[in-house]
């Protein structure tokens, strides 16, 4: 094993960063989950479920376009094809955050 071999040629810290924010915004929309199922508002409900959708699309982006879709829709210059764990945290993060998706007590089934 050579020394090129072990060296890290990137800053570790931009996915550090991207990893919580993730994780923040995971937690922000769970407790945001929790505070419409308490208030069992409908339209709340519905723009929720919207947020929630857009915030896990945004994911599912990052992790099929990677870099272009950062540059040019976030405007975020980082190179996220470089950091793997960043391209399938992204997919990791975009199903997780369908976790967050509050339960629909409006329509009732027979």
């Amino acid at each position: 094993m050579s020394y090129d071999e072990i060296v890290i040629t990137q800053s570790i810290w931009p996915a550090i960063f991207y990893h919580v924010i993730s994780v923040a915004i995971f937690f922000l929309l769970f407790g945001g989950k929790i505070l419409v199922m308490k208030k069992k508002n409908r339209s709340l409900f519905i723009f929720y479920s919207l947020l929630v959708v857009f915030i896990a699309s945004i994911q599912f982006s990052l992790f099929t376009h990677g870099t272009q879709f950062a540059k040019s829709f976030l405007h975020i210059d980082l190179n996220i094809d470089a950091y793997d764990s960043v391209g399938y945290g992204a997919l990791f993060y975009a199903l997780t955050y369908l976790f967050a998706m509050p339960r629909n007590i409006f329509v009732k089934y027979i």
